[in-house]
């Protein structure tokens, strides 16, 4: 579930850098490529393309087979549960879920992911800005470790104070959108390991 809906959280310790939970693979397809189009880019709202390149340890050598596990608001800035939609992720009992606007991308060989989906909101409560998790898991890796969330340049709500708590966990995600011919794109290039506590460890 998303910490930052409930309420300011500290920074995670060693032991809450990686995902334990079942979440991250729930409905997670047998074949998973480089591209993947979540069910918010055709429900009418904001469309959105994210790319990048996920890139080894060193920073500069692109890393292939790399999956990206993605999940976000709709406009409104709910997780919507859609039940008859296979990916789905059944509520805790404390009612919170990722809801259906959810999937999962596995670089190419260059390194490269897109993802087709729809521009969140923010949370009703309007005490975060619109932002979309990311959750790495490399090859020799049994669990995800989360990097810090995609947010985008120019939203009211990224103030000084929130992009001080960022922990540049995998490299910045603050994302710059560009639009064209109605279609909103924005790059979100990903280190992986890079401030992660307890990352080869």
């Amino acid at each position: 579930s998303c910490q930052g809906q409930q309420k300011e959280t500290p920074p995670p310790s060693k032991q809450q850098d990686i995902e334990t939970t079942p979440s991250t693979d729930y409905g997670k397809p047998l074949k998973v490529i480089s591209l993947d189009t979540s069910p918010g880019w055709k429900q009418g709202e904001e469309k959105l393309i994210v790319e990048g390149i996920v890139y080894n340890p060193d920073g500069k050598t692109p890393a292939s087979d790399i999956s990206i596990y993605y999940y976000h608001t709709n406009a409104g800035g709910r997780y919507m549960h859609k039940s008859d939609i296979e990916r789905s992720l059944p509520q805790t009992q404390a009612g919170m879920t990722h809801g259906h606007l959810r999937g999962w991308v596995k670089t190419d060989s260059l390194g490269r992911y897109a993802i087709y989906t729809s521009k969140p909101g923010s949370y009703p409560s309007g005490d975060e800005p619109a932002h979309i998790h990311f959750y790495i898991k490399e090859p020799d890796q049994e669990d995800h470790y989360y990097i810090d969330d995609i947010v985008f340049e120019g939203d009211p709500l990224l103030t000084i104070d929130k992009r001080n708590k960022f922990r540049n966990r995998g490299g910045p995600g603050v994302v710059t959108l560009t639009e064209r011919e109605g279609i909103l794109y924005g790059e979100r290039d990903i280190i992986m390991g890079l401030n992660v506590e307890g990352y080869g460890e």
